[in-house]
């Protein structure tokens, strides 16, 4: 009986696999050209926000955007201390955004520059803790970080792999040196070498020269070619409301632990700490803050056995871990698009908005003092 329930299920997926794609193609939005993915993977209701301040960058993503925050801290005035902030995207997304209105990182930038420390934010959605350990990996050779500030985020141990706009990591020699140096960083530069390795120049060269003719052909002679990076988010955010619904699947669902990533990021984890020690690097880490008000979406045992294990590795390891997972205020939360086809508005148990931005700077720029 329960595979029949099974099958049945699968059978109206993938039913919706095939509506949403049709729905996709006759009925594009005129203005989807425009619309980023990130922004799409959001809602409306949060806003991506990496800030510049007196025309340098200072919050960025990914190797899409990494150089411009390069090349700034490279002009910066060398008397100036650089702080690391690396996150999600509750660094970069205002809840119910108005205009003027900045991000935490920004607020504590300002904050500290004007004691001579310079902070530095990457953030990407569902960062996971090996994402974090790669791009950490880059960072510390290219500017001298005097202290690592990184939220540990339990929803986040979920996911894995590493996500391809952070993947020209592998393509720098310094970096590839250096995550040699640990058990971890071998397993995963041993893992991805297959994707940026380039020991078939022939091979390489072909490919590169038949997906250049194709992109050109296609990108002519068919708009929806053109447009396929924004029909893929589409659909994708349309299968996910699809599932969610079928499934019955909300905000306040309980999302279990997933050991065999969980086991991978808090290595990556431990990989990080002993990188920071190696370059003599303060970590200042966090647990994230949540909405607390109401049910959490987290089995309890496991969110408090995560919780005891981080402190434990403070002891034992020697850094500062805080607990704000209560520290924005009920108020301050908002809400976000639906993530099922029949809903409109749900609860965010991640953004916050501006007023929660303010309350998260200025706890970390008290504990930075």
């Amino acid at each position: 009986m329960n595979n029949l329930i099974t099958s049945q299920k699968e059978a109206v997926f993938l039913l919706g696999l095939i509506l949403g794609f049709l729905i996709l193609f006759f009925f594009q939005p005129s203005d989807s050209k425009t619309q980023k993915f990130e922004e799409l993977a959001l809602g409306n209701e949060n806003t991506p926000f990496f800030a510049e301040n007196n025309g340098h960058k200072i919050h960025c993503q990914d190797f899409f955007d990494i150089a411009n925050c390069l090349k700034d801290i490279y002009q910066i005035d060398k008397n100036n201390d650089i702080y690391l902030w690396l996150g999600n995207s509750q660094l970069h997304a205002i809840n119910q955004y108005k205009s003027g209105q900045n991000s935490a990182s920004l607020k504590l930038h300002k904050k500290l520059i004007k004691n001579n420390k310079y902070l530095i934010t990457f953030s990407q959605p569902n960062a996971n803790l090996q994402e974090h350990y790669v791009l950490f990996s880059y960072l510390v050779n290219k500017f001298n970080i005097e202290k690592l500030i990184l939220p540990v985020v339990f929803d986040d141990m979920r996911e894995d792999e590493i996500r391809q706009s952070l993947k020209g990591v592998f393509t720098d020699k310094e970096t590839e040196e250096l995550l040699s140096k640990s058990d971890f960083g071998k397993r995963i530069i041993n893992f991805y070498r297959h994707e940026y390795s380039s020991t078939n120049n022939d091979y390489v060269s072909i490919q590169e020269n038949s997906e250049n003719f194709l992109e050109s052909f296609f990108s002519s002679n068919f708009k929806l070619w053109e447009d396929r990076p924004i029909l893929r988010g589409q659909l994708f955010n349309f299968l996910y409301q699809f599932r969610n619904w079928l499934f019955n699947i909300n905000p306040t669902s309980t999302r279990k632990m997933i050991l065999p990533r969980y086991k991978k990021n808090f290595e990556a984890l431990l990989s990080i700490l002993d990188l920071a020690k190696s370059k003599h690097i303060e970590p200042i880490l966090y647990i994230a803050p949540i909405r607390s008000d109401l049910k959490l979406p987290y089995n309890l045992n496991e969110y408090n056995s995560f919780k005891k294990e981080l402190f434990s590795l403070s002891t034992k390891h020697n850094f500062e871990l805080h607990n704000l997972e209560s520290l924005i205020p009920p108020e301050y939360w908002g809400t976000k698009d639906a993530t099922s086809i029949k809903k409109k508005k749900e609860i965010d148990f991640m953004h916050f908005q501006e007023s929660g931005h303010k309350v998260l700077a200025n706890k970390i720029f008290k504990v930075l003092n």
